[in-house]
């Protein structure tokens, strides 16, 4: 029933009767499929070989086929000899040192700055926790089975939730995080259920439709030792939510939905509940998060599809929405926050890192990756420590990444465009060629050229004394740049586009 997710056939490119395949398990047959044996076993301890489960991948070694390796949920597998693995239990083992893949559904970041707490939920490899996290790799506590999903830590510093697949959500202990109760149970709902907690009022929000109860909601009061569960639905909430989000006191409860939609339900701890749609008409696809900023009418929304415009901005509670995309590629967002120092400065986590404007309240605020330390991977949600406004960058498929906000002005080059415009810039050219020509007094200068990531692709001296133009030709492929021209100590700074 798992073929449309882990399935892979060889053979053995020495023996055509030698034949494999991956499902849940290995196998291998030895008479052209006539019959077959199993190799690993995922779930029960047995004599074969403990191997993680759900198998995608295949290589044989060049010049032995009784030597391979495998690729599955766990990473990687190396087999020292196929032919007895069906009852040997050594001859599988895993090949994970350093090997860092992890793919984060959602992750949560503790209060406490000295004790650097970090839980997270990863496809098929379990709820993880850190407790007093250093850079670099570190090693993680199981603290649930099962795909982890959505997982949070009390702002409050009394305990954690984690999730695993279907709705299965648990209340853990802070310290230790070990296990308390079971919130839910399995409700059946999405793979991957979206969540959020409100950590003031110690409520947990979830999706928690089915087929037979429809579109809905589910409210769990958490206390210490059990949780009282509420439905909450409503006509608007008409399809599947996607993304929730509180207020800081739990008095508003945000919804965003598979439709586009963004739902405001205010009093959604207690009675009357009042309902309101504050979508904007140009919200299309679906709703990846929603953010608040100083108010709760300053409103944050992203979303996860491509062909749509995919960050919005309201700070009129939704009467008016403002569309922030500007040069941001067609890429999804994640995830958005704003700095709490600096609020013009927003970062956002897409499916290619995190992105960053300085200039978010200008009509056409500039993009550009930021990541100094992250790879281009999918980045599932972003968490704040507001005690030193550490914020967690929670990965599918990197692990987990933090990084800190300042008051200081920004530094990511954008906001520096507009001073001291010394030359002018003729962008957008084939083959890394473009001209540059003075714009007031300047005849000489230093001249530089940099790519997204911060490296230095050109520099050179420019002089116009016997020319108003100057060509520079460059040497790289096809991109966004920054340039950065210096005339006694003034500087300008321009962006181009490379086709």
């Amino acid at each position: 029933t798992q073929g449309w997710y882990n399935l892979f056939l060889e053979v053995d490119p020495n023996d055509d009767a030698i034949l494999y395949t991956g499902g849940i398990d290995l196998f291998r047959s030895s008479d052209t499929g006539s019959s077959w044996e199993q190799m690993s076993d995922g779930y029960t301890f047995t004599v074969r070989s403990d191997v993680h489960v759900d198998q995608h991948a295949m290589t044989f070694h060049p010049t032995d086929s009784d030597k391979a390796l495998f690729g599955n949920d766990g990473g990687v597998y190396y087999a020292s000899t196929l032919s007895i693995a069906a009852s040997n239990g050594l001859a599988i083992s895993p090949r994970n040192t350093n090997y860092n893949v992890l793919q984060f559904y959602w992750g949560g970041i503790g209060q406490d700055p000295a004790n650097e707490k970090m839980v997270a939920g990863a496809q098929d490899n379990n709820s993880l926790l850190l407790n007093n996290a250093t850079p670099g790799i570190n090693s993680a506590e199981e603290v649930n089975g099962g795909d982890g999903a959505y997982a949070f830590i009390d702002k409050d510093g009394e305990y954690m939730v984690v999730s695993s697949q279907n709705g299965n959500f648990d209340y853990l202990n802070y310290e230790t995080g070990a296990f308390e109760y079971s919130i839910s149970g399995s409700i059946g709902g999405q793979f991957i259920t979206p969540a959020t907690l409100d950590s003031a009022g110690n409520v947990l929000y979830f999706d928690g439709s089915s087929a037979d109860d429809g579109v809905q909601v589910l409210k769990y009061n958490l206390g210490a030792a059990s949780a009282e569960a509420t439905v909450i639905a409503d006509a608007l909430l008409d399809s599947g939510p996607t993304a929730f989000k509180t207020s800081p006191t739990g008095s508003l409860l945000f919804i965003g939905k598979f439709s586009g939609k963004l739902l405001k339900l205010e009093n959604p701890n207690g009675k009357p509940k009042i309902w309101s749609d504050i979508s904007s008409p140009d919200f299309l696809g679906s709703i990846s998060s929603v953010e608040l900023g100083a108010t709760n009418d300053e409103i944050y929304v992203t979303f996860y599809n491509y062909g749509v415009t995919n960050i919005f901005y309201t700070s009129d509670g939704g009467t008016s929405w403002q569309n922030k995309e500007n040069n941001f590629p067609d890429i999804p967002v994640r995830a958005i926050m704003a700095n709490p120092l600096n609020v013009n400065e927003v970062i956002i986590g897409t499916d290619l890192g995190v992105w960053a404007t300085p200039n978010f309240n200008d009509g056409s605020p500039v993009w550009s990756r930021v990541q100094n330390g992250m790879k281009d991977v999918k980045v599932s949600n972003f968490d704040l420590r507001t005690a030193d406004n550490t914020v967690l960058a929670t990965t599918y498929g990197r692990g987990m990444f933090t990084g800190q906000f300042t008051n200081d002005a920004s530094t990511l080059g954008v906001d520096q465009f507009s001073i001291n415009n010394l030359i002018k810039v003729y962008p957008t050219v084939s083959n890394g060629n473009f001209m540059i020509s003075p714009n007031s007094e300047v005849r000489e200068g230093n001249l530089s050229v940099f790519d997204i990531n911060g490296r230095n692709v050109h520099s050179s001296e420019v002089n116009f004394d016997n020319s108003l133009e100057q060509p520079i030709k460059l040497n790289v492929s096809s991109g966004m740049y920054i340039v950065k021209f210096t005339s006694n100590e003034l500087q300008s700074t321009h962006k181009i586009i490379i086709e």
